[in-house]
């Protein structure tokens, strides 16, 4: 992936980026996904996006291993977070974004450079389209997250990511790397977008 953002430049930013990471302090919220370990990058990592996203400056790595999320308030360093999300075993389906930023209720993903276009889907609407999400830097425009939601579950917004070999389904589960949505027997299972496996999703 190519760095991206409106922060590539900041070396502040980076710096500040790479030290939370080599060694975060006890005021840096630090998460990971089941499986992934948090320690400091084998070598010098790849930068995949470095910027400001609503109300956070966030900085995307990627060390061949985990991708690594930076994220720390506007105005000032303190309550910075660092995320965590092994990625190794991905193929391009499940590849195709990682959760930017999440605010108000919403989410933002940074899509990859193969992505041609975005769009949100109600999982419990099958037969409703998908509403064009706008793509700017290969950041999405926001788009309601499951996760965020208080209130009973009436609606569930998925990502739906179109590229040169097709469609694809992923939805926000409250980690970094959303989960791919597939239909079908293990083994052989097709991605959810088509209209049989969108009635099959339907009534998750």
């Amino acid at each position: 992936w190519p760095a991206r953002g409106d922060g590539t430049g900041d070396r502040e930013l980076l710096r500040r980026a790479l030290a939370v990471w080599a060694r975060p302090g006890g005021d840096v919220q630090v998460s990971a996904t089941p499986g992934t370990p948090t320690g400091g990058p084998p070598g010098p990592p790849h930068l995949l996006y470095a910027g400001t996203v609503d109300t956070a400056r966030v900085v995307i790595l990627y060390d061949g291993l985990r991708i690594a999320r930076y994220a720390e308030p506007k105005d000032g360093t303190r309550g910075a977070a660092l995320d965590f999300a092994r990625v190794d075993g991905a193929g391009r389906d499940a590849a195709g974004a990682v959760v930017l930023s999440r605010a108000d209720g919403n989410v933002r993903y940074l899509t990859a450079p193969w992505v041609r276009g975005a769009a949100e889907r109600d999982l419990r609407e099958p037969g409703s389209g998908a509403m064009d999400l706008t793509l700017t830097g290969g950041v999405t425009s926001p788009l309601a997250s499951p996760v965020l939601r208080p209130e009973p579950c009436t609606s569930w917004n998925v990502l739906q990511l179109t590229d040169g070999t097709g469609t694809a389904l992923l939805t926000d589960l409250g980690e970094l790397v959303p989960a791919r949505l597939t239909a079908g027997r293990p083994g052989a299972a097709r991605p959810a977008s088509g209209a049989e496996a969108l009635r099959t999703w339907a009534p998750f």
